[in-house]
């Protein structure tokens, strides 16, 4: 069926493989346009929100980091998603990196690939390599990563639980699956309004 999505509607295109333990072979690859629609925002729940009564420190950044993440998810297939993780409460100073994640429905596994801000253009994945272009966008929750295009490959580990964070540091976790995020990637996500819904960008 042709694509009959307008200009406006196109978020972007993403191209990925992903691979499966132990021998590393790919199992599915895909590409496609990216539309509006397919970018879910997930909020935090609502006990974690800070409001303007929360103590101080509940209100702080290093709190709001912490608490308050904002989940932009898109589908891929087979049940392997990828989501970015925003937390739109900061100022610039504060908004020294942000996490793209994966996951799969089908699996309890963990993800977390953490990005450091180097400039307002760019960001490099903290462990095993990559490069992102980014754009920095003011929304009702003030500052996010609105656009992210990949200049390399990057890849997206999913890992074994490794039975909690205690246990996690006796056994580590395994990866089981890796999406690679092909170079050439990219995506305009949507900015978050102040009823934790998508907003125009």
């Amino acid at each position: 069926m042709a694509n009959t999505s307008s200009p406006q509607d196109i978020a972007g295109r993403l191209e990925w493989d992903i691979t499966e333990a132990p021998a590393w072979k790919t199992i599915y690859h895909g590409r496609r346009e990216v539309t509006r629609d397919d970018i879910d925002i997930i909020p935090p729940p609502e006990q974690f929100r800070s409001r303007p009564d929360s103590p101080s420190w509940r209100r702080s950044p290093l709190a709001t980091s912490f608490f308050e993440h904002y989940r932009k998810r898109i589908q891929l297939e087979h049940g392997f998603f990828i989501e970015q993780i925003s937390t739109p409460y900061r100022e610039r100073k504060d908004l020294v990196g942000f996490g793209l994640k994966a996951q799969c429905t089908n699996a309890d596994t963990f993800s977390w690939e953490w990005f450091n801000i180097i400039d307002d253009e760019h960001a490099k994945k903290n462990w095993e390599g990559g490069e992102l272009r980014i754009r920095l966008a003011h929304g009702a929750k003030v500052l996010e990563v609105a656009r992210t295009e990949f200049l390399t490959d990057v890849s997206l580990r999913l890992m074994t639980e490794g039975g909690g964070c205690l246990l996690g540091l006796l056994i580590p976790p395994r990866s089981l699956w890796r999406i690679r995020i092909l170079k050439g990637s990219e995506i305009t996500w949507p900015l978050v309004n102040e009823e934790g819904e998508a907003a125009p960008n």
